[in-house]
């Protein structure tokens, strides 16, 4: 996954045909459904409130690596 900005090092024209040549897909500016890290979290938030609460700090971490490694 590459993600960049317009900022000189990524426009140039050596960056450009780097990432044609590996095949990377074009990334839409600001496109919300594709903030991969946000749909993380939203699926680790939904799986650490089901079906109940962590009762304790230890528990909320075993209950995010776990709905980490199934997502």
């Amino acid at each position: 996954l590459f993600q960049q900005d317009c900022s000189s090092p990524y426009i140039a024209a050596i960056s450009r045909a780097c990432l044609e040549a590996t095949g990377a897909l074009p990334w839409p500016a600001s496109s919300p459904d594709l903030f991969l890290i946000e749909n993380v979290w939203d699926a680790i938030r939904h799986a650490i409130n089901t079906p109940a609460l962590s009762q304790n700090q230890q528990e909320l971490c075993e209950n995010i690596q776990a709905a980490w490694v199934t997502s």
